[in-house]
Formats: C-alpha cells, structure tokens, sequence
C-alpha cells in the first residue's frame, strides 16, 4: 500500500515503482513463486485501474495528465515484465539453492554414514590386530611346548642310548629343524607384535662393549660353521653408557650380524665396529665381504619375507624377517638404518643411537 501510494503522490519518477518492484522479490523470497506472481498481478491490476481512470478522465490528478496515455502504458506494462521475470529468476535461484542444500545435507549425512562405517572398520581392524596377537601368542605357547619337548626328548635319548654315527646325524637332524622352526615362528611372532605397537621400552644406561660381547659369543658358532671370520671393534671411552633399550638393541645387532654371516661365503670378514660422533652419539657399522646386493633390491631388503639370494643355500632356511625386525627395533630406539653394498663385494649397514652418557 506505500508503494502505490508512493507512485500515486511522486509518479513515475519517484520510488514508488522500485518499492513495488522490491516487495515482488521480497513476497518471493519469503512465501514463494506463487505468491510473487500474485504481487506482480495486484500490481498489474493497480496500473490497470491508473489508465483506465487517466483514459476516462475519472479523476483528475496531475500525474495522470503528464505524457501521452500511450507512454504510461509502455511504461506501466515494461514494470509489470520486468517484475515477472524478475520474480521467476528469483524463484529459479531459491530452487537451485534449495537442491545445493538439500545435496549438502545429502553429503553430511553420507558422511557421517562414512565416518561410521571408518570408525567401525577401524574397530574391526584393532579387533582384528588383537585376535590375531592372541592367536599368535597361544599358537606361540602351542607350538613352542611340543617342539621343546621333542628337543628334551632327543637330548636324552641321545645321551642315554648308545647309537652309532649314523643314528646321532638323526637326531642331530632333528635337533636342528627344530631349533630353524623355533627360530622361524618366533621371529614371525615378533614382527606381529611390532606391528601392532605390542612392545614396551625401557631405556637405561647399558654397556655397549656387553652387548657387542653377547652378539659375538652367541653368533661364533654360527660365523665358525660358516668359516667366517667375526671381528669386534669399539672405538668408545671406556666406562661410557648408552641410553637405550639392551633387549632390542642386542636383537637389532644379533639379527645384522647373523644376516652379514649368512650371506657372506667361506673365509670372507664380517666386522661390527662401534664409535663415538660427536661426542653425543654413538654410531655402529655391520660390514661384511658377502655377496653384496642389487641396487634394484636396496629398498626392497627391509621388507618381510624378502631374500636377495634365493640360490644362496643357506639364505633358503630363515624366513627373510631377520632385517625387519632389526630396522623395526632401530626405529624404535631412534635410529635409522641406513645401506651401501656393492654387488659381488660386500655390505655396510651403519646407524646412530644417541644421547649416550657417562655412567654415574
């Protein structure tokens, strides 16, 4: 009603015909396309009734006899037109913007639907991880009793019976399978457990020179069956600690080391070497005179279950975890294995542990 009372009392040139322009798109924008339709046809109707009582000359009022009727009605049918048009365009776009939310809504909601399903597989994947920790841990127990039971058992009957050559190359056949299925099946327990975050550290100051004399004591025999030459180097102050974890700091360098001998073929050099960077880290080498490895295979190696000799005789008993095991512990205690070899020439795999520090 002010607009039309605004384009009664000011004509075309005030802001009666914009305000009714406005009120369509407003009428639109609140109640719809129907109802601004209806807006721009009572506006129609009004400027209907202006011409018909300017034509008739019902009522004389100056803004009527301003121009030619011709005029006025161009005039009056361009707004009623534009506000039209205008109207279905804002229709159109409260439609489309009507589809975008609803399409929005649609995603949250799959969405949510996926972030259900992720928090649920996630769920099923820990579930999973435990299930299968606990089957390795009983088949572990189920396994590990029997196969020590055979072992104790060929242990006695070997000593308590008289048997020839012969039968004792049985039974130390079958002391030595045992141990490889042992050694096998532990390893692939172990790496289970890694995976699945299941260890726990603890760190303390330990004697490097300690750890490096078990690694050799314990890897003698095999580095003599193999007629390799083991050799032991440290290059640090004495009375020195390194603050690490000696368990898996030992099972690291066991596991280098046994791998060097391995693959390192009769009256070749294995040697660990252990010195000081720095004053605050203590790095240590594994180098050997073995068969080297590929470039092709550098980054392969710390995969499970990779061999880079399948024709190496000996390579064939060990399940290829040796080496990830040991980048596994080496990561945990801070390190980071790294590699250099030369294919036919040999092997150095050197990594840093630190801060070490003086023993109170």
């Amino acid at each position: 009603m002010l607009s039309l009372c605004l384009v009664l009392d000011l004509g075309l040139g005030g802001n009666g015909p914009i305000l009714l322009y406005m009120v369509s798109i407003l009428v639109t924008l609140y109640s719809g396309t129907k109802a601004g339709v209806y807006t721009v046809l009572l506006t129609a109707l009004f400027y209907f009734l202006v011409l018909v009582i300017k034509y008739f000359k019902i009522i004389e009022i100056n803004f009527y006899v301003e121009g030619p009727f011709e005029g006025l009605m161009t005039v009056f049918i361009n707004n009623i037109l534009f506000s039209l048009l205008t109207v279905f365009c804002v229709a159109f776009l409260i439609k489309q913007l009507n589809k975008a939310l609803l399409k929005e809504a649609e995603l949250q909601d799959r969405l949510i639907e996926e972030n259900k399903l992720t928090i649920k597989a996630k769920e099923e994947a820990e579930q999973s991880d435990r299930l299968k920790t606990a089957f390795l841990g009983n088949m572990s127990h189920e396994i590990n009793t029997p196969m020590y039971s055979v072992l104790g058992s060929a242990a006695l009957l070997k000593s308590s019976l008289k048997i020839d050559d012969k039968n004792k190359e049985y039974f130390n056949i079958i002391e030595t399978n045992s141990n490889k299925i042992l050694k096998v099946f532990n390893d692939v327990v172990e790496v289970s457990k890694i995976e699945s975050g299941l260890y726990t550290i603890n760190t303390e100051p330990i004697s490097i020179e300690s750890v490096l004399e078990n690694v050799k004591t314990d890897l003698s025999p095999l580095a003599k069956a193999h007629k390799v030459k083991l050799m032991i180097t440290v290059e640090i102050k004495q009375g020195y600690r390194l603050l690490s974890d000696q368990e898996k700091l030992y099972e690291a360098l066991k596991h280098l080391v046994k791998n060097a001998i391995t693959f390192t073929k009769p009256y070749g050099v294995v040697n660990v070497i252990c010195n000081i960077l720095d004053d605050k880290k203590v790095e240590f080498k594994i180098q050997d005179t073995g068969i080297g490895i590929a470039d092709k295979d550098l980054d392969k190696v710390r995969l499970p279950f990779f061999k880079v000799d399948l024709d190496n005789e000996s390579a064939l008993h060990g399940a290829g975890l040796g080496l990830t095991i040991a980048n596994a512990y080496i990561n945990i205690l801070g390190g980071k294995i790294k590699i250099e070899s030369v294919l036919g020439r040999g092997t150095q795999i050197y990594f840093t542990l630190g801060d070490y520090k003086k023993a109170p």
